[in-house]
């Protein structure tokens, strides 16, 4: 699939006056006149941000005393100010006083000083309007010494000016009424068009002239009517993306719009791409607004005429109604398209086509499709005819692709697996068993499909030895050392360095202690955390499996972090009210996107001097480790693998991972085959039977296939063995079998069960259950604490070293059996019916600074 930035064609219909009368009334109808209700004007076509909005494109100076709209922090003169004081930011935001010679663009200067400021007239210069400036000086002529206090307190106040004839101008008409900015500028358009002045120009000049505009301001007076109407569907289509609206922006899309009769029929004059070839510079927001009112007005005239999203061949994937699994709104971003053209047969394209028009597939599986169709599509034009025909393929036509698929090779020349192999093949046949149940291809060959015996993809041989994406603990505490240096030299908006730091360091704590993909620590709310007892609860969203609301325990640590960033947002004046996320975006976004998250952390690895891995070098120093194994996502699998090492049961651990079936939470954590033998090797010196008797001895090996798996432990009863595990003539109550086999890996097991005995007993003997019952319970209680105690005792007295070795072996040996599913542990929950999953196995309560 081509998803490309690039806007859509738009048509283009030249000098028929009757096309724009119909589009003219088709925007009047899709335009919202009550759009943004006290901050667009209709009668004066004027803009005027509110800052009290939730997501507003400015927002007022910090300075209490200041009531002028900035983009940042404060306004120019506060901000020098600010530098100047020596004082803190609270105190001085507390404190100053602004003053300003003028008042600010929007705003009408202060009343005129003369006749002891009765005058009514707007301020001038030197405190005087423009009649009491010209009198005073031509009174000082006479008297140059005149003091223009003494001067002014004998005036007479004249009577209130017109205000000048600019829509939306807040000044008072000097002359021919017009304010004396707006005057020079008549003055200069006049000069350059070289003709003598007369009210009729005079007119129609300033039917196209925009006001004053403060920060947070435009006008959509110097525009057509068509124009306006255009400008207004952009930006309440760009309203409904939930996008921040910023007037500087649109303030200069309007300029170069000026004069154009229509965007939708004059396409090409309206283009940032022409600023920059004329050498004019152009920012990315500037040219994003531009291409997003010309794309959308481009779509409205298509459907102004009739035209489906879904009849051309590039498709504007949002038009078509297109959704995204992993959008939080589920929609897509508008400006992407799907280029359906680079599938070259008419008869394959026609059908992907009507797949995507009919099942109306999300956004990924769209891009699947069509670029297993493009692979195809390039095979096929390989053949003679190019693939056109369908009725001259066959089976040798499939093979064909089929090698294709088999052969598929990255950008690098990498194999890629054989799993994508295999899906990318299955999606170009799925879109051919789709084109034979509709009919279209009714005469596409039987001999032109998969067959299971020859169209295999080869499955890669995965090595049992190679570790998993999880980085070692020792990395992470290396991480953890140099935690002050993340955020080091990056620019976020216009977010300070110290804010940096202690933004990406709570979601640096959030990936490394919670597990949670990137995209949902990217997410995370900003009333992220809840009380349930004693405990903290950290509320998330897993957007991917569209489960939301989950709650995870987290320790204090997680909860002070997540509370310290929440107090300086609350600072920083970032939105907080229900819906609002924990980390903003350094767009118009409503939250940071997971690819900052990413730029972060390979920022943080470029300024951290070095990390040693945990392999020694052959003079014994530790090689440095591979920092590009470090990044958000590998601190999921960091966070799985811990678990598993820790001995959680799998199906705990899959609560905690939030994931559907084990074999995906399997898939995040490894054991190596090496470190299985090890395990075994030492386990093997540590066997008790049912008494806590010692029953060492044989190789690993001869241990391994002598027994199979039992709950909590091994079983070598030879009818059982024979059977795998499937014939136990005790009926697996092993704590009172001979030929029950326990190790210190099963340890954690067996403490559970003993516990879990205990309680049933307590039920057993309160409903007045057989005695029979509660003296097997009792049996068993008393079996299994004997081994309990006499491994506890073993363990106790082995040398400092062999019994670090036990621990380790014993924590391979746990992960291994939980990803084969074995030792699933009965679920437990709150009083509240929550799952007690749990916590972060490794609790850093002391993490580099605490900034």
């Amino acid at each position: 699939m081509t998803l490309a930035t690039t806007e859509t064609p738009v048509i283009s219909i030249n000098g028929h006056a009757s096309i724009q009368a119909d589009w003219t009334a088709w925007l009047r109808d899709a335009v919202d006149l009550k759009w943004r209700s006290g901050e667009w004007n209709p009668e004066l076509l004027l803009f005027t941000t509110n800052p009290d909005n939730p997501s507003p494109g400015a927002k007022k100076c910090r300075t209490i005393a200041c009531n002028a709209l900035v983009g940042g922090a404060r306004c120019q003169i506060c901000r020098t100010a600010f530098r100047a004081s020596g004082t803190t930011a609270e105190e001085f935001d507390a404190t100053f006083i602004p003053y300003r010679q003028r008042s600010a663009g929007g705003q009408r200067n202060a009343p005129c000083t003369a006749a002891r400021g009765k005058c009514p007239r707007e301020n001038h210069s030197t405190g005087l309007c423009y009649r009491h400036y010209s009198a005073w000086r031509a009174a000082r002529e006479t008297d140059p010494e005149l003091p223009i206090l003494r001067w002014s307190v004998g005036q007479q106040p004249l009577a209130p000016a017109a205000d000048c004839i600019i829509l939306g101008c807040v000044h008072e008409s000097v002359i021919i009424g017009l304010c004396s900015s707006h005057h020079r500028r008549w003055k200069n358009h006049w000069a350059a068009l070289g003709q003598k002045s007369d009210r009729d120009l005079l007119r129609r000049w300033a039917e196209r002239q925009a006001p004053h505009l403060a920060f947070g301001q435009f006008s959509l007076a110097p525009l057509s009517d068509t124009v306006r109407l255009e400008f207004l569907y952009g930006l309440q289509r760009r309203d409904a993306e939930g996008r921040t609206l910023h007037a500087e922006p649109v303030r200069f899309a309007v300029k170069q719009a000026a004069g154009l009769p229509s965007i939708a029929l004059a396409p090409d004059a309206f283009d940032p791409a022409l600023e920059r070839n004329s050498g004019r510079t152009i920012t990315s927001g500037r040219a994003i607004m531009m291409r997003f009112i010309k794309r959308e007005v481009g779509q409205g005239l298509l459907e102004c005429q009739g035209v489906k999203p879904t009849d051309r061949m590039i498709w504007n994937v949002r038009a078509a109604g297109i959704r995204s699994r992993s959008s939080e709104s589920g929609k897509v971003s508008s400006h992407l398209t799907a280029d359906f053209g680079v599938i070259r047969q008419p008869w394959l394209r026609d059908t992907v086509m009507e797949w995507a028009s009919i099942t109306r597939p999300e956004i990924a599986d769209l891009r699947a499709r069509i670029r297993s169709c493009r692979i195809s599509s390039r095979t096929l034009s390989h053949r003679p005819g190019g693939g056109d025909n369908m009725a001259d393929l066959g089976f040798a036509a499939m093979t064909e692709i089929f090698e294709t698929f088999n052969h598929l090779r990255k950008g690098d020349g990498t194999l890629y697996s054989d799993k994508n192999r295999r899906a990318q093949f299955r999606y170009f046949t799925e879109i051919l068993d789709f084109g034979r149940m509709t009919g279209s291809l009714k005469a596409l060959p039987a001999a032109f499909s998969r067959n299971s015996k020859y169209h295999r993809v080869r499955v890669d041989v995965s090595d049992e030895d190679e570790i998993g994406r999880a980085l070692p603990e020792s990395v992470i505490d290396q991480l953890d050392a140099h935690i002050s240096l993340i955020g080091q030299g990056m620019s976020y908006g216009a977010m300070d360095t110290a804010d940096i730091h202690l933004m990406f360091r709570t979601a640096y704590i959030m990936l490394r202690d919670t597990g949670r993909r990137p995209a949902e620590v990217a997410r995370a709310r900003f009333d992220c955390l809840a009380r349930d007892g004693d405990e903290w609860q950290l509320i998330w969203d897993n957007y991917k499996a569209k489960r939301l609301g989950r709650r995870l325990p987290i320790f204090e640590e997680e909860a002070d972090a997540i509370q310290m960033w929440r107090h300086r947002m609350r600072e920083l004046g970032y939105p907080t009210a229900k819906g609002a996320h924990l980390f903003p975006a350094i767009t118009g976004k409503r939250h940071m996107q997971p690819k900052a998250l990413a730029r972060a952390v390979r920022a943080w690895m470029c300024v951290i001097p070095e990390i040693h891995s945990e392999i020694p070098d052959r003079d014994g120093t530790m090689v440095p480790f591979d920092t590009d194994l470090v990044f958000p996502y590998a601190f999921r699998h960091s966070y799985c693998q811990r678990h598993a090492d820790a001995g959680v049961p799998l199906d705990s651990l899959m609560e905690l991972m939030d994931h559907e079936t084990a074999n995906v939470t399997r898939g995040y954590y490894k054991v190596s085959l090496k470190r299985k033998r090890e395990a075994a090797a030492t386990m093997r010196r540590h066997v008790l039977d049912r008494t806590g008797r010692a029953r060492a001895g044989g190789t690993a090996l001869g241990y391994e296939r002598k027994s199979v798996p039992a709950p909590y432990g091994n079983c070598e009863e030879p009818t059982n063995v024979k059977a795998g595990g499937q014939s136990c003539p005790m009926r697996f109550q092993c704590s009172g079998c001979s030929f029950y086999r326990a190790d210190p890996s099963y340890l954690p097991a067996i403490e559970d069960e003993v516990r879990r005995l205990k309680a049933s007993r307590s039920i057993a003997e309160l409903t007045g259950a057989a005695g029979y019952i509660i003296d097997g319970m009792d049996g068993e209680i008393r079996d299994f604490s004997n081994v309990v105690t006499e491994m506890k005792a073993q363990l106790a007295a082995l040398p400092e070293d062999e019994r670090r070795a036990v621990e380790e072996a014993s924590k391979a040996l746990r992960k291994s059996r939980a990803g084969l599913g074995v030792e699933m542990a009965p679920g437990r929950t709150t009083q509240t019916g929550r799952p007690l999953l749990p916590l972060t196995v490794v609790s850093r309560h002391s993490v580099g600074d605490h900034t």
